[in-house]
């Protein structure tokens, strides 16, 4: 066995305050040239863990026992400088937050030479040749002029592939990575995972892999750990987990992932430790604390009613909706320029390219696309009296240009963050005077929290006292203070956790129907668009380039962008990943100081002809046997066959 952890213990420890115990007596295993999963929510202790392993943690403050064994070595009871030689080259970690793990002064030239000299003692110029293959070989479009380039220039994609390069400089036997695919979009995860994949494959490394995300574990892991509260509740080979999961938790981890992104599942609504939050709960559960036991032979869960699954709801399903003639909103050959960035001024690139939309009364319209593709430009644009190159932006037949600004404050809510330090009924209060309200009496303020299920104690505290998910529930009080008539939600669930983030999407969904809201959502989470949009549009480097109701967005994706979006998102159910095709689409998206003459998406396309894509711009239109309202801007959409709903719904 390469890593063994056994009984590791990590209190954190601050004067005055009781003991926070992160991780409490896990045992785990990782053998040689495997994938390992630790999955749970933000407070389990997954990166505690993580960086315990590393011997990464702070001395101060800081207890840890138990023990770490990496060749039968165990890493607690070596020196610092013994522990300094052995990582990079028997263990590595890759750091989530690419753009704070590399050093944003230093090329990334001398960041991975200087690795590969210490742990592989190369000489200089053997050094930089090694790290122009590392380069090439993690996808680094050409890796000589890379290696000369600076953090800051590069992508999100590009710099996650740089931090994987660094970590497997040295050869190491175990990779630890700690939330690597957070925050980045789905084509860019898919190719990241793919890359991790083929990494193992080749080294024979084993990778220990720590993630919230359960698409990422079902299809990158042979072995799956499920955290709670700083303990492994349940654990065994991916199939067996996702097939007949035993522990509580579990169940409700992945009920609450939204469709595309699971097969149909009840959902628990919310944990021993998870007893106050399980609906599979008894009194013996709550008094006493449960062993870890193997259940029926099949895998190991630490509870005490394995075999019983917890009553659930259903996911509410989007409703029909009677259409007014006119809508709500009507966005008219918008042209926004980018802003902020002086290079992408120069070059007069536009962030938003010509976007017409429409969205009803009681009609959420869900915008989906990498990052760059224009999305939160589109959303500023909308929201805000950001500058616009040309067309309009008609809420109910008027231009908001033409409206001041209480109005448009009123009418149109963005949902967005408020200040940390302010209290949350000093945020309310404020965000209802810029909108030319009255100051609201404290009976309205208990109601408007309410809405949004938070008690009203939380009126009196600043919001950085509060916890992300009540955090996002105050934002969502903030956009509905003032009786707005269209939401702009901008990836709303971004960071959360998938139950915290479920518990949200609920509560979204449930507001929207009661007070009749028109919303446009923007989400890289293509589930979070199926759960609540009624009609999808596709957005490539600030154009539309597919639109449709989003039953159909799903089951018949025509335009080879939808379809690469879709194939990249991962799935929690191994029987699909094992067996699904992804369309990988290689290095990075287009240069937004490179405008595109024809269609945007032709330099990482394989269905057209380069001589016709590269020049002349497709339109957006109707094509043959798709479902009314289906519109694709694809010279060659006709020629393309249905695919299967990833879904499985």
């Amino acid at each position: 066995m390469l890593l063994e952890v056994r009984d590791l213990r990590v209190v954190f420890r601050r004067r005055g305050q009781p003991d926070t115990v992160a991780v409490d007596g896990v045992s785990f295993d990782v053998p040689a040239g495997q994938v390992v999963g630790l999955v749970g929510e933000s407070g389990s202790g997954r990166s505690a863990l993580a960086m315990a392993v590393m011997r990464q943690l702070p001395r101060r403050g800081v207890h840890v026992e138990g023990q770490v064994l990496l060749d039968g070595v165990d890493l607690l009871t070596l020196s610092d400088a013994q522990m300094r030689e052995r990582r990079g080259r028997d263990l590595s970690m890759v750091r989530p937050r690419p753009r704070s793990a590399l050093n944003p002064l230093i090329p990334l030239g001398p960041q991975l030479t200087g690795a590969l000299r210490r742990h592989r003692g190369l000489a200089k110029a053997p050094a930089r040749e090694a790290a122009v293959e590392l380069l090439d070989r993690v996808g680094i479009a050409d890796p000589r002029r890379g290696i000369e380039a600076y953090p800051r220039q590069l992508s999100s994609s590009a710099r996650s592939r740089v931090l994987i390069a660094v970590a497997a400089a040295g050869r190491p036997r175990l990779l630890v990575a700690d939330e690597l695919t957070a925050a980045l979009d789905v084509t860019t995860q898919a190719q990241i995972l793919t890359l991790l994949r083929e990494l193992v494959r080749e080294t024979g490394a084993a990778l220990l892999m720590t993630t919230h995300d359960l698409g990422v574990v079902a299809g990158t892991c042979e072995t799956v750990n499920v955290r709670y509260a700083g303990r492994i509740v349940e654990r065994a080979q991916r199939h067996r987990l996702f097939g007949t999961p035993r522990h509580p938790y579990t169940h409700g981890l992945l009920g609450a992932i939204p469709p595309p992104r699971r097969a149909a599942r009840p959902r628990t609504r919310h944990h021993q430790r998870f007893g106050p939050r399980s609906p599979a709960v008894g009194a013996v559960v709550r008094v006493r604390a449960p062993l870890f036991a193997r259940a029926a032979g099949v895998h190991q869960g630490l509870t005490r009613r394995r075999h019983q699954r917890g009553a659930a709801a259903a996911l509410p399903q989007p409703r029909a909706r009677e259409r007014r003639v006119s809508p709500l909103l009507d966005v008219r050959d918008l042209v926004v320029p980018a802003a902020g960035r002086r290079r992408l001024r120069r070059a007069r690139t536009l962030a938003v390219d010509g976007v017409s939309l429409q969205v009803h009364r009681g009609e959420t319209y869900g915008v989906v696309g990498e990052s760059g593709s224009g999305a939160a430009d589109l959303a500023r644009a909308i929201a805000t009296p950001a500058p616009r190159a040309a067309g309009r932006v008609l809420l109910d037949g008027v231009d908001v240009e033409d409206m001041d600004a209480p109005q448009r404050r009123r009418r149109i809510r963005m949902l967005r963050p408020g200040h940390d330090r302010a209290t949350v009924a000093t945020l309310l209060v404020d965000e209802m005077r810029s909108a030319g309200l009255p100051e609201p009496a404290g009976d309205e303020l208990r109601d408007l929290v309410a809405v949004v299920e938070l008690p009203v104690g939380v009126l009196r505290r600043s919001v950085q006292e509060l916890t992300d998910g009540q955090r996002r529930r105050v934002d969502v009080a903030r956009a509905l203070c003032t009786g707005p008539d269209l939401l702009v939600a901008d990836d709303p669930v971004a960071g959360l956790d998938v139950t915290v983030a479920a518990q949200l999407l609920d509560l979204l969904g449930r507001v929207k129907t009661e007070r009749g809201l028109s919303c446009l959502l923007i989400a890289r989470d293509l589930g979070v668009v199926r759960h609540l949009s009624d009609r999808v549009g596709v957005l490539d480097r600030g154009r539309i380039v597919e639109e449709s109701p989003a039953g159909a967005f799903y089951r018949t994706p025509r335009h080879p962008y939808t379809r690469a979006l879709l194939s990249a998102v991962p799935v929690p159910d191994p029987e699909v990943e094992d067996r699904r095709e992804r369309i990988l689409l290689t290095g990075d998206p287009p240069s937004a100081a490179d405008p595109a003459g024809g269609c945007a998406f032709h330099p990482r396309c394989s269905w057209g002809r380069p001589e016709r894509c590269a020049d002349e711009r497709p339109l957006l239109r109707t094509v043959a046997g798709v479902a009314a309202g289906h519109l694709v801007a694809c010279h060659y959409s006709e020629d393309s066959e249905d695919i299967e709903d990833i879904a499985g719904s």
